[in-house]
C-alpha cells in the first residue's frame, strides 16, 4: 500500500506535477510567436496562483486556450465571454467533435498546470515561513545573549558601585572620627587659653598691688628721704629692674599670644580641609546616586527591549497559524476535488461494469453461432488475465518502492517536532533535554519505518498501519514531554549558586573588616587618651613654682613669673 497524498498515490502526485511542468512550459513556448497563447497562459498563471480557484473561470481559461489551439489550425473558434455559463460556452462545440475532445484534453492540462503552480506556491510558502521562522529563532538568541551581556555589566557596575560606597563609609567614618578629634582638642586648648588669661590678669594684679604698696611707702617714708637717699635709689633701680623684667614677660605674653592666634589660624586651615573633604564626599555620593539612577533606566530598557521581543515573537507565531490554516484550506479542497475525482472513477467503474455484462451477453449469443469465435475470445480473455496479473505485479513492486518514502502528512509531523523541539529547549532550563527529544523521534521514525515494511505486503493493512502509526507517534510525543519536564525540574543554574556563594562569602568578609576596624578604632582611642595623661618635662628655675598641664605658666615665688614651654600633643602635630 503506497503512502497517500489526499487519496492520490506519491507517484500519481508526481506524474501530475511533471505533466503540469511539461504542459505549462510547452504553452510558454506557443506563447513566444502568438498574442493568444501569450494572454491565454498569463491568464492561466495570475489564476492558478490563487488560493481558492473558480471552476467557471478555470473551463473558460480551458475554452480560451482551445480556441487558440482551433485558430492555429484554421478552423471554427467559439465566443465566450465572462457574462456567458459553460453551457452557453459549449454547446456549440457538440456539433464538432474536434472541438468538443480538444475541450475536454485542454481542461485536464487546465487541471495539471494548476496543481503544478499550487504545488510550486506552496512548496514557497512552506520555506518561506521556516526561513522566517529560523530567523526570527536565531534573532532571538541574539537578543538573549545581548540581554545576558547586558545583565553581566550591570552586575559589574553594582560591584563597582558598592566598592565605591565602601570607600566613601570608611572615609565618612574616618572623618568622624578626624572631627571628633579635633573638636576635643579645640576644646582642651580653649580652656587652658582661659586658663592662661586668668593667671595673667591675676599676676597684673599682684603687680598693680606691689605699685600702690611702693607708693603708699613713699609716702610714709618722705621725712626720711633725705636719710635714705642712698637706699632709696638703689629701691629705685630695683624697681626698674623689676619694670624691665615686667616689660620682657608682656613681650613674651604677646610673642605667646601670636602664636596662640598662628595655632587657630592653623586650626581654622584644617576646619577648611575638613569642609573640602566633606564636599567633595557629597560630590561623590551624588555620583553614586546618577550611576544608580542610571542603572535602574538600563534595567527599564532590558525589560521594554524584552517585552518588545516577546510580542514580535507572538506576531510571528501567529502569522505561522494564518498560514497553516490557508494550508489546511486548500488540503481541504484538494481532499475535495479528489472526492469528486473518486465519484467519476466509480461512475465510470460502473459504466464498465454494465459494458462487461453487455458484453459477456452479447459473447454468449455469439457462442450459440461460432464455437471458433467462442475459443477465440477465451484466448483473449486468457490474455487480459496475464495482462492483469502483470499490471498487479507491477502495482506490488510500485507499492514496495512507494514503502521506501514518507508521505506530506509525516514530513510535516517530523518538521513541526524539530521545530517545536528547538523551540521549547531553547530556554536555558530544558536546553538539556533536546539531544533525548531528536533520539526518541528518530526511534519513532526507524520503528514506523519498520511497521511500513512489515505490512506493506498486503494491500488491506492500511488501517493497522495507521493504528500502529498513531500509537507509536503519541508514545514518542508522550516521553518527549516527560523529558522536558524531567529537564526543567532537574535543572540547576550553577552560576547562580556560586554567585550566592560569593555573596555571602563577600558578606562575611565585610562583617570581619568592619570588626577588625572597630577593634583598632577603640585601640587607637585608648592610646590616644594615654598620651594625652602623660605629662610634660618643664624648665623651672631655682624658685619654687607651680605649672599646668599643656598651656600653663611657671608662677615664681620670688615675685616674678615665666611662662612654661608650649608641648602639643601627637593628634595636634598631624594636622599643624
Amino acid at each position: 500500500m503506497a503512502w497517500s497524498f489526499l487519496g492520490w498515490s506519491f507517484g500519481e502526485v508526481s506524474e501530475h506535477i511533471e505533466k503540469g511542468k511539461e504542459l505549462l512550459g510547452h504553452y510558454k513556448k506557443q506563447s513566444d510567436w502568438s498574442n493568444c497563447w501569450r494572454d491565454a497562459v498569463n491568464e492561466l498563471v495570475e489564476h492558478c496562483k490563487q488560493l481558492k480557484t473558480d471552476e467557471m473561470k478555470r473551463t473558460k481559461l480551458a475554452i480560451q486556450i482551445t480556441n487558440c489551439h482551433l485558430s492555429k489550425s484554421g478552423l471554427r473558434t467559439y465566443e465566450c465571454k465572462d457574462y456567458m455559463t459553460i453551457q452557453e460556452c459549449t454547446k456549440d462545440m457538440i456539433t464538432s467533435p474536434i472541438a468538443f475532445n480538444s475541450y475536454t484534453e485542454f481542461s485536464t492540462h487546465v487541471d495539471n498546470i494548476c496543481f503544478f503552480i499550487k504545488s510550486e506556491l506552496f512548496q514557497e510558502q512552506s520555506d518561506q515561513i521556516i526561513n522566517n521562522l529560523l530567523d526570527e529563532t536565531i534573532r532571538t538568541m541574539k537578543s538573549i545573549s545581548s540581554l545576558n551581556e547586558k545583565a553581566l555589566k550591570t552586575n559589574e557596575i553594582i560591584q563597582t558601585s558598592m566598592e565605591i560606597q565602601e570607600k566613601i563609609l570608611r572615609g565618612q567614618n574616618k572623618f568622624d572620627v578626624t572631627l571628633k578629634t579635633m573638636k576635643k582638642l579645640e576644646y582642651e586648648f580653649f580652656q587652658n587659653l582661659t586658663q592662661e588669661f586668668l593667671k595673667v590678669n591675676s599676676l597684673s594684679k599682684n603687680l598693680f598691688d606691689e605699685l600702690h604698696h611702693i607708693a603708699t611707702e613713699q609716702s610714709k617714708h618722705r621725712t626720711q628721704v633725705e636719710d635714705h637717699f642712698h637706699s632709696l635709689n638703689s629701691a629705685n633701680k630695683e624697681l626698674s629692674r623689676s619694670l624691665d623684667l615686667s616689660l620682657q614677660q608682656t613681650k613674651r605674653m604677646s610673642e605667646d599670644q601670636a602664636a596662640v592666634i598662628q595655632t587657630l589660624d592653623s586650626l581654622n586651615q584644617k576646619q577648611n580641609e575638613i569642609y573640602e573633604i566633606s564636599s567633595l564626599s557629597l560630590r561623590q555620593q551624588d555620583q553614586l546616586l546618577k550611576a544608580q539612577n542610571a542603572l535602574q533606566k538600563l534595567q527599564q530598557d532590558l525589560h521594554t527591549l524584552t517585552s518588545r521581543k516577546l510580542e514580535s515573537i507572538e506576531v510571528k507565531s501567529l502569522n505561522i497559524e494564518h498560514g497553516l490554516e490557508k494550508n489546511m484550506e486548500y488540503q481541504n479542497l484538494l481532499f475535495e476535488k479528489q472526492k469528486q475525482a473518486e465519484h467519476q472513477l466509480t461512475q465510470l467503474q460502473d459504466q464498465q461494469q454494465l459494458l462487461f455484462q453487455d458484453a459477456k451477453r452479447s459473447l454468449e449469443e455469439l457462442l450459440k453461432y461460432n464455437e471458433d469465435t467462442a475459443l477465440s475470445i477465451k484466448e483473449q480473455h486468457v490474455q487480459v488475465q496475464k495482462i492483469m496479473n502483470g499490471v498487479m505485479d507491477i502495482i506490488s513492486v510500485n507499492t514496495s518502492l512507494l514503502g521506501e518514502y514518507m508521505d506530506i502528512k509525516s514530513v510535516l509531523f517530523y518538521s513541526l517536532a524539530v521545530v517545536l523541539t528547538f523551540l521549547l529547549t531553547s530556554s536555558k532550563y530544558t536546553q538539556n533535554a533536546r539531544l533525548y527529544i531528536y533520539l526518541v523521534f528518530t526511534l519513532n521514525l526507524a520503528v514506523e519505518k519498520y511497521i511500513l515494511s512489515s505490512f506493506l505486503l498486503d494491500p488491506h493493512n492500511t488501517t493497522k498501519i495507521n493504528y500502529w502509526k498513531g500509537i507509536c507517534r503519541q508514545l514518542s510525543t508522550l516521553l518527549s514531554f516527560l523529558c522536558l519536564i524531567l529537564s526543567f525540574f532537574l535543572y540547576k543554574d550553577y552560576s547562580q549558586l556560586s554567585f550566592e556563594q560569593l555573596a555571602h562569602l563577600r558578606k562575611e568578609i565585610l562583617d570581619l573588616r568592619k570588626d577588625n576596624f572597630s577593634n583598632g578604632r577603640r585601640h587607637h582611642q585608648t592610646t590616644w587618651r594615654d598620651n594625652h595623661q602623660t605629662t610634660s618635662t618643664w624648665s623651672v628655675s631655682a624658685c619654687h613654682s607651680t605649672h599646668d598641664h599643656n598651656f600653663s605658666t611657671v608662677v615664681h615665688q620670688c615675685g616674678t613669673y615665666q611662662p612654661a614651654p608650649i608641648r602639643y600633643s601627637s593628634k595636634l602635630k598631624k594636622f599643624m
